[in-house]
């Protein structure tokens, strides 16, 4: 079972990630509509999964975030996807 504090921290919000500062491609209008997009249930957050598999369903989604299409633990892309992940929480 996940605790509350953890889902909190590996979810993002809605309202969050309007920092410019981000290294991510797309522009903000792009990445809330991908975000509505995969806000399926419509509670105004997304987990690390979800994003994960949108990545990876979609070469379009990591694009937008400059992330490679495949993320994985053995070759540094799970920790450039952590880094954006946060930067948008």
């Amino acid at each position: 079972s996940v605790s509350a504090e953890s889902r909190e921290s590996s979810c993002v919000s809605e309202s969050e990630g309007n920092d410019v500062s981000t290294p991510m491609s797309g522009t903000s209008a792009q990445l809330r509509q991908v975000f509505t997009e995969l806000d399926e249930k419509g509670e105004g957050t997304l987990n690390k999964r979800t994003l994960i598999k949108a990545i990876r369903r979609d070469k379009a989604v990591a694009d937008l975030l400059n992330l490679p299409h495949e993320i994985r633990q053995e070759d540094g892309t799970r920790d450039a996807f952590e880094k954006t992940f946060q930067s948008i929480d």
